[in-house]
């Protein structure tokens, strides 16, 4: 396993110079945490989207992290999530009544095969709903973006659908998380999906990785 940080850090520049206005660590009831995301937040503040590995003679992340501060980094309440099951969060965004909406991985305590999560909070943290997408085999979801119907656009990796071994994986779904539609793309190869944004016209642009197109991997 790879050396572990026991801390989640944040640190903000403020000008050209790169001086720092502040610099907080955070750290969970775990034994090694990592921050994966941080957003700015409506009031100012910051939310941390982190992840924790409770056992530490486990590489698997166990539970979410989210950590809520305010404009100069003071915490404001955080939130863990996992217990029941193994999860890693991977993408956070504030919806519009000052909640989050996160999307991850998770996979059941001595499962084999991994799903797409996606769960809302309120404001607080508090879990409004969790939904899991996915197939018989392994599934990532990697980056998200609200949709301009306040539905959610999911992207990543699906090994349970599409041509390959692993594909890029696309998840359309309404605000309660219901599905719309999904799709893969890729070819023979590995694809995985990184980013995604709705473009104006309504469609959506995807980047990512191939192994099964271009001059090499």
């Amino acid at each position: 396993m790879r050396a572990l940080l026991s801390t989640v850090l944040i640190c903000l520049t403020f000008n050209a110079i790169c001086q720092t206005q502040f610099e907080r660590v955070y750290t969970s009831p775990s034994t090694d945490d990592e921050c994966q995301q941080v957003l700015s937040t409506n009031d100012g503040g910051y939310i941390l989207l982190g992840n924790s590995i409770i056992d530490s003679s486990s590489s698997n992340w166990n539970n979410i992290y989210l950590v809520k501060v305010n404009m100069m980094g003071d915490t404001l309440w955080t939130q863990t999530y996992g217990n029941d099951s193994l999860k890693r969060g991977f993408s956070i965004e504030q919806t519009e009544d000052d909640g989050f909406i996160i999307v991850g991985i998770t996979q059941n305590l001595g499962g084999v095969n991994s799903d797409v999560f996606l769960f809302r909070t309120d404001s607080s943290g508090d879990v409004l709903w969790f939904k899991t997408y996915g197939g018989s085999d392994n599934d990532f979801g990697y980056a998200l973006q609200i949709c301009s119907d306040s539905g959610y656009i999911v992207t990543g990796a699906t090994s349970s659908f599409g041509a390959g071994s692993q594909d890029v994986y696309l998840i359309r779904t309404d605000k309660i998380g219901d599905t719309l539609w999904t799709n893969a793309f890729g070819g023979s190869g590995v694809e995985v999906g990184l980013s995604v944004r709705q473009t104006l016209d309504g469609g959506f642009i995807i980047a990512g990785a191939t192994m099964s197109f271009g001059a090499g991997s």
